[in-house]
């Protein structure tokens, strides 16, 4: 009904008033292109791909790129695990590939949030607030709500991460440090203390939380993993930051061995910044296996984002062949399993065949009334074909009597001759014997 609703020639009114309702439910329109994929009928192919990276290495940005979106220099940090389908294709093929791409947080921040979420996600009107963006967890997030509150870390966490300060992070840190709370901050920085203290870990009490109020745990790598069920990872690196490479090295020996990994180098447009040079990214990849690939890319211009679209071909080549490969051992089964059935269909007996027939008539009254019927009219075939066969043994013993009878006339007729000839000799003879006695007297 969602579909048909979405892509049915319905009234403007209708059309907006249903679009307007899916977006307070954080239901976007479905990319046009996807649309007229699933409406194919060619195989069909899923493929996901995770975003990983350090912060500010350009991870959500990169991912909204992907979605045909502009580049946009500001940084908003991504509070947890963001997900979206890109349009993407094999070629000039009728094959419908379906590529989810996965915007990777290593670390989330809980929220605050009312005991019936997601239900109070949703602003009095039906509508999103403005500035709002929804979440992969289904919630909301908005650069004005103060719910979202960062979880402080104890020092043993921070001394599992190492040595990584830097000149960014101290700066977000005095900016995180100074900022001035709105008035909507200002009213719910209980909430936020609160959020702080159910997941900080330090000592000292927990502050508790306002009636109705419950802590949302981040969707971030701690949470799942991310790498179920993917087929390609794609770590973005700023080559004006050392450490965002390090983090790669850190992540690489943790990619299943069967995923395909690219390493883009972002910020190529920053050049005299940079730090990590080609060489040393030629250098590095020379100790890498070859599923481990790298490319130069810069996200403001587009720079290398056609190589991540060919780079795409590589697990969804593997991705086909296994499932081309158990298409195949499928059939192989089936094929075993056909000529097995031949063999019993040949091995089987006549008379058994018919039992199992009436077992099914006994079933199936009409299947019982017609195996009847034939029944009789086998029976019917049986009787007449005695009957013939007598008629045709009757008919074999009276020519065989008329033939024994032809038989006997002619011996009797041939001895009949056989006599008379005898007679008719005899008389001969005895003529001869009486012409020679009267010439000698």
């Amino acid at each position: 009904m969602f579909f048909k609703k979405l892509f049915s020639g319905a009234s403007p009114t209708s059309t907006s008033d249903d679009r307007a309702r899916l977006r307070a439910k954080g239901i976007k329109k479905m990319d046009a292109n996807i649309a007229r994929k699933l409406q194919q009928g060619g195989p069909r192919y899923s493929m996901k791909c995770v975003i990983r990276g350090d912060k500010e290495t350009g991870k959500s940005t990169f991912m909204r790129r992907l979605q045909g979106g502009d580049f946009t220099a500001e940084h908003r940090p991504t509070p947890e695990i963001q997900t979206a389908h890109i349009n993407w294709n094999y070629k000039a093929t009728d094959e419908v590939v379906m590529v989810e791409v996965w915007d990777v947080v290593d670390k989330g921040k809980s929220r605050v949030v009312d005991a019936n979420f997601p239900a109070a996600a949703k602003s009095p009107s039906g509508t999103k607030p403005p500035g709002e963006r929804r979440s992969f967890f289904g919630g909301s997030k908005s650069a004005a709500t103060p719910e979202i509150a960062k979880t402080p870390k104890s020092p043993k966490e921070e001394g599992k991460e190492g040595t990584r300060s830097s000149e960014a992070d101290q700066t977000q840190q005095q900016k995180d440090a100074t900022k001035t709370p709105s008035s909507t901050e200002a009213a719910g920085g209980a909430g936020a203390a609160a959020a702080a203290g159910a997941g900080g870990g330090g000592g000292g009490a927990k502050a508790a939380l306002p009636e109705g109020k419950i802590v949302l745990p981040p969707l971030d790598a701690s949470f799942v993993d991310v790498y179920q069920g993917a087929n390609a990872v794609v770590f973005l690196v700023d080559p004006t930051r050392t450490w965002t490479l390090d983090y790669v090295v850190k992540e690489l020996p943790h990619v299943p061995s069967e995923l395909e990994i690219l390493i883009l180098v972002n910020f190529r447009d920053l050049g005299r910044k940079r730090v990590v040079s080609e060489e040393d990214m030629e250098q590095f990849m020379r100790t890498q296996p070859p599923r481990v690939r790298y490319v130069e890319s810069s996200l403001k211009n587009g720079f290398g984002l056609r190589q991540f679209y060919n780079f795409l071909n590589v697990p969804f080549l593997k991705l086909k062949m296994k499932a081309l490969q158990v298409q195949l051992e499928d059939a192989q089964r089936e094929l075993e399993g056909a000529e097995k059935e031949m063999d019993i269909v040949l091995e089987q007996d006549y008379d058994t065949y018919i039992k199992w027939l009436e077992i099914q008539a006994a079933k199936d009254p009409v299947l019982d009334a017609k195996m009847k019927k034939e029944k009789e009219e086998e029976a019917k075939e049986r009787e007449a074909a005695k009957a013939a066969k007598v008629r045709e043994r009757a008919k074999a013993e009276e020519e065989k009597q008329h033939e024994l009878s032809e038989k006997e006339f002619a011996a009797k007729k041939a001895a009949a001759a056989a006599a008379e000839a005898e007679a008719k000799a005899a008389a001969a003879a005895a003529a001869a014997v009486d012409s020679d006695t009267d010439s000698s007297s």
